[in-house]
């Protein structure tokens, strides 16, 4: 049997969480969480069918399931280090996935999958795993913040805008009842463009400049819609007034940057087929 739980918002019914009972026991799943877990298998499946012409596809499945988990880990670590007060905590905190952060999940993901590519894969493949990761990172963003928007965490500004949401009893975010800025979608639909931009120019045959650019486009998205959240404890004066999200975007604009440059001052390596 399944028992649905919805919140109210601008007037419909949204789809919150629902609780499963199987042999007697309930259990509550929320509809981000079923979302990470769909992009997980999702992105592990599609990686490692990928890889089935070079014949690598045991060596794409251990990575990419490896580091979906170095990912995991990394957003809950990098929430309990910025984004909260903790002075400490324990192995159970991090064992608990109630706060978790992109930032987080991609740092550690693509450290984690850059490393891995080095050691274990032939260097012909490189760009190839660069620019899935690429592809994935911008899916996934807006896919996740969609499960976030339903979540009620990671919320907006008050505002009165027309197209403001109102969120009721059930949601995480603390302004029950009141018009905010649906900034999740914002971040959704920022992550679905970078996400039809990289598509595009995979298209067009520049293979390896999937990452750079993904890095330069995403921090240019997040820059901007970081001025309308609403959750201030994750840090709002971090450096010349921005926030922590956005000290980190212009770090890695920068990367981005200098790497995109450098793909196009060196044609003969940077994989564009012609």
């Amino acid at each position: 049997m399944i028992r649905r739980r919805f919140f109210y918002l601008s007037g419909q019914i949204v789809f919150h969480h629902f609780a499963l009972t199987l042999f007697g026991r309930e259990f509550l799943i929320h509809t981000n969480t079923l979302m990470m877990e769909i992009l997980a298998v999702a992105g592990v499946l599609g990686f490692t069918l990928i890889f089935r012409r070079e014949r690598l596809m045991l060596r794409a499945f251990a990575l990419s399931a490896l580091t979906a988990i170095v990912a995991f880990f990394g957003a809950r670590l990098f929430h309990l280090l910025f984004e909260r007060d903790h002075m400490s905590f324990t192995l159970e905190d991090l064992m608990h996935f109630d706060g978790m952060t992109f930032y987080g999940s991609l740092i550690a993901g693509l450290a984690f999958a850059i490393l891995g590519t080095v050691l274990f894969f032939p260097r012909s493949t490189w760009l190839k795993v660069l620019d899935y990761a690429a592809l994935i990172s911008a899916f996934g963003y807006g896919f996740l913040r969609v499960g976030c928007f339903a979540n009620g965490c990671c919320w907006g500004r008050l505002t009165a805008v027309p197209w403001a949401v109102v969120y009721g009893p059930g949601s995480e975010m603390p302004y029950i009842g009141l018009p905010v800025h649906p900034v999740q979608l914002y971040d959704a639909f920022v992550g679905f463009l970078v996400f039809g931009i990289l598509i595009t120019v995979w298209r067009k045959g520049f293979r390896g400049l999937g990452m750079p650019l993904f890095l330069v486009l995403s921090s240019i998205g997040r820059f901007i819609t970081e001025f309308y959240r609403g959750d201030a404890y994750r840090g709002t004066d971090v450096m010349f007034h921005l926030s922590t999200s956005q000290t980190i975007a212009v770090v890695l604009f920068l990367i981005g940057a200098v790497w995109t440059y450098m793909y196009f001052k060196k044609p003969a390596a940077s994989g564009v087929l012609v």
